[in-house]
């Protein structure tokens, strides 16, 4: 009983040691850019473009155009709220340092910026918070928002 007492007391220490230990943006320069589009009430789209911009650059510096991005959905949450998945294609690298466009069928724009990381590494660094277009953003292991946080597409 004893030892199963230190064992627990040694394992509390050592998540304490690695969940604060790295606490920096620099720890997490990347993220899972998975984006969860909320009460999505049409068929899924046929095609979504997610582009990379410099951060802070008004979205006029272009630094990546991703090939085409994966689908899924429409789905319903536990809630009864439809909604889409859209990502990266896979093996994508997606910087938190960056401001992103997501851009549906040509017709409906989402410009993502202020992405604040936790610096959780060993939590595999989820986000504190994500801003989409005029809408806070829901931000942890992907960034959560509403389909009315889109507008009308303008182009890359």
């Amino acid at each position: 009983m004893a030892t199963l007492k230190h064992i627990n007391r040694a394992a509390l220490i050592i998540f304490s040691i690695l969940s604060t230990s790295c606490t920096t943006t620099e720890d997490c320069p990347n993220f899972g850019a998975d984006m969860l589009i909320n009460h999505w009430d049409t068929p899924l789209p046929r095609h979504a473009q997610l582009f990379q911009y410099k951060k802070n650059s008004n979205f006029t510096v272009l630094e990546k155009k991703f090939g085409p991005s994966d689908m899924s959905g429409p789905r319903v949450d536990t809630k009864g709220m439809r909604y889409i998945q859209v990502s990266p294609p896979s093996g994508s690298i997606t910087p938190v340092n960056a401001d992103y466009k997501l851009i549906i069928d040509g017709k409906l724009e989402f410009k993502i910026t202020d992405i604040v990381s936790t610096g959780r590494a060993p939590l595999g660094c989820p986000l504190k918070s994500a801003r989409v277009n005029a809408c806070e953003a829901d931000a942890f292991r992907s960034i959560n928002f509403d389909k009315s946080c889109g507008v009308p597409a303008s182009g890359k």
